[in-house]
């Protein structure tokens, strides 16, 4: 009998230990499925706020991106605004160039001569009239240059450029001669003392050479293109 009811005691004891672990684990399952429920529920949540920005950032930029795009250079703006150069030489722009290589020849010339001037045998009369011929000069070339200002744009390219290297150079000297003329007109003592003048005039020397020299090459390469022109007429074929 006494080990019937133990075999008995021993089966409850099973049975409630058994229950015991089955509702523990029934609740884990439940704490569980609602952990994941809500979890799910998070990640399905959508988040408004920051991709809607990001959204509108991105459609102003590529609104402003074309019409920065769109938007002409200064480069291009200067472009636009220059005639374009001819495709051959201007005729009256090379008359002008060998007109005003003869008057550049002079002005060497009696720029280089002033410069020269012995300090004691040349008197300061000598000097004034050397001085009046080299502004002469300046003045015709001044001349030339505006009218080579107004055939510019039917010019070559080449042609052009020479153009726009010519009135710097002429500023400069014309500069040059107004301060040697005034410190000429300054000065009561023999010229050969002073230093500034003779500066002056060995900066008169300089600038005319440089002149000459843009001229004169100007010259030549217009008269050598137009013989090589005239040789590739001559080599085509007659049609």
């Amino acid at each position: 009998m006494k080990s019937a009811f133990a075999r008995r005691g021993i089966g409850f004891q099973w049975a409630a230990t058994a229950a015991a672990v089955f509702f523990l684990f029934f609740t884990i399952h439940q704490a569980v499925a609602q952990d994941t429920t809500s979890s799910g529920e998070d990640q399905n949540q959508p988040q408004v706020s920051q991709p809607t920005q990001q959204g509108q950032q991105g459609e102003a930029g590529q609104q402003a991106q074309p019409a920065q795009q769109g938007e002409p250079t200064q480069a291009q703006e200067r472009a636009a605004a220059e005639p374009a150069a001819a495709e051959e030489d201007s005729e009256e722009l090379n008359r002008l160039f060998a007109d005003a290589n003869l008057q550049a020849s002079q002005l060497l010339r009696d720029a280089h001569e002033l410069e020269a001037y012995h300090p004691v045998r040349a008197s300061r009369e000598l000097h004034g009239e050397q001085l009046n011929m080299i502004r002469d000069h300046v003045n015709q070339l001044g001349k030339l240059e505006q009218q080579m200002r107004d055939e510019r744009e039917n010019g070559a390219a080449w042609q052009q450029g020479v153009v726009d290297q010519l009135r710097p150079m002429l500023e400069e000297l014309a500069g040059n001669m107004e301060e040697t003329i005034a410190e000429y007109n300054s000065k009561a003592r023999p010229l050969h003392f002073n230093a500034e003048y003779k500066t002056l005039a060995k900066a008169n020397a300089r600038l005319a050479s440089e002149l000459h020299g843009l001229i004169h090459d100007a010259v030549r390469y217009g008269h050598s293109k137009r013989g090589f022109d005239r040789i590739q007429q001559t080599m085509r074929p007659q049609q």
